[in-house]
């Protein structure tokens, strides 16, 4: 039954070949009675809401990218807005799809616990987006796509892989404006002025359409804005 229901969803799936996303909780822990620090482990009854093999390969993952503010920011919005992933599992598809946040449900998949340390981010990006969008469900996953890649991309997640959000046209000036960009990261609050005036007359619009051109399967884009990365940086 839970592979029909998934396999009638799949059109709204919004995936990668390395994506990632998911949901937790804090706890506040004491270190010599002087300092406190976070940590994050997932917030739901794992027997009901995900599948066991997951469970270590997400808390890893999960640990690691805490340590980038951007993330923390993220995690915050899941704690103000309560809300969790409903189920995580293992699922292979036909579409060799690595992993996939499916947004209707809130359901997370991967294709097997190996890939969950280069998949989490985008996924637990794609749920972020949920949020940030009051609902992705029926958006035009080319506009969903890119920004999760680009703003991968900013934070520098994918060192020595090829950039996720780079189209079939700009791919020169798409990594100059990353390297404009990356000089006003937390040195001034007007990153996403910077991110959305784009550089030599291309905006974050045609840097979408770029995306788009390459990568048809997403479909059109719909230029419903960068909400996520307006959420985090305006």
């Amino acid at each position: 039954m839970k592979k029909i229901i998934i396999l009638l969803l799949l059109p709204w799936v919004f995936s990668c070949s390395n994506e990632n996303s998911f949901p937790f909780e804090e706890e506040i822990i004491e270190e010599n009675d002087e300092s406190l620090s976070r940590s994050y482990t997932l917030y739901w009854d794992i027997s009901n809401t995900c599948e066991l093999i997951l469970q270590e390969p997400i808390n890893e993952i999960l640990s690691e990218i805490m340590n980038i503010p951007e993330y923390e920011y993220m995690y915050d919005l899941i704690l103000i807005n309560n809300t969790k992933i409903n189920y995580i599992y293992i699922y292979q598809d036909n579409h060799n799809s690595v992993a996939a946040y499916e947004p209707k449900f809130k359901m997370m998949y991967f294709r097997d616990e190996y890939v969950v340390h280069d998949a989490f981010p985008e996924e637990f990006i794609h749920f972020i987006q949920d949020l940030a969008y009051d609902g992705i469900y029926g958006r035009s996953k080319a506009d969903i796509e890119f920004e999760a890649k680009f703003f991968q991309d900013c934070l520098g997640l994918n060192d020595g892989i090829p950039l996720r959000g780079i189209g079939a046209q700009y791919g020169k000036l798409y990594m100059d404006w990353l390297l404009k960009i990356f000089d006003q990261f937390y040195v001034t609050a007007r990153v996403y002025d910077t991110i959305m005036e784009g550089i030599s007359g291309l905006t974050y619009d045609d840097f979408l359409e770029d995306f788009a051109t390459k990568n048809s399967s997403y479909g059109i884009p719909e230029h419903c804005g960068a909400r996520l990365l307006e959420y985090l940086y305006n």
